[in-house]
């Protein structure tokens, strides 16, 4: 039985279309700024987890 696929290969399974031609939600800069803030989360996070693991070491 050959598998049926579905209506269209552009669409989306979050969206429901992924086309080029649909402006994308952020643009270059909103996206830079983003990373820049979430690449400061990772580091503080990670400096806390870090900080967290040597405390409970040394204990």
């Amino acid at each position: 039985m050959p598998h049926v696929h579905g209506p269209d290969r552009n669409t989306s399974f979050i969206f429901g279309r992924s086309d080029s031609r649909i402006r994308p939600l952020l643009n270059q800069a909103q996206r830079d700024r983003l990373h820049c803030w979430s690449m400061i989360v990772a580091l503080a996070s990670s400096a806390a987890g870090t900080t967290l693991l040597l405390t409970a070491i040394l204990r």
